[in-house]
């Protein structure tokens, strides 16, 4: 699987489940691995309980080619879901959260205050 090295610039990478109904058993999700480990621009595989979960670069391998390959093995396709995943996005995220968290806090700490000072 292609990772980027910390050198590389930031990549925007696809999140997708994909259910695949005949991949339930260990031979079959080895098989569908194998398949998909083949791909560049796969950042992550798992596979479990009929589900295909895959992280992948979508400027070097497109969704169409994975599901493609996945038909052409055999496999019958479910329902698909997608989502964006990226270290900007997940950093700025992570931003809005604390941020939010320290209004809280600062709220909280004033609240305790002004009651310091009433009394």
């Amino acid at each position: 699987m292609d990772t980027p090295s910390s050198s590389d610039p930031l990549h925007e990478f696809v999140d997708i489940e994909i259910s695949v109904p005949a991949s339930s058993n260990a031979a079959r999700e080895a098989e569908l691995s194998s398949l998909l480990q083949k791909f560049p621009g796969i950042k992550s595989i798992s596979i479990t309980h009929g589900k295909v979960a895959l992280t992948y670069e979508p400027v070097v391998v497109t969704q169409e080619e994975l599901i493609g390959a996945i038909r052409s093995a055999g496999f019958q396709i479910g329902e698909i879901t997608t989502s964006t995943s990226s270290p900007v996005s997940d950093a700025l995220e992570r931003i809005v959260i604390e941020r939010a968290a320290g209004r809280d806090e600062q709220r909280s700490s004033g609240a305790e205050a002004g009651a310091e000072h009433e009394r």
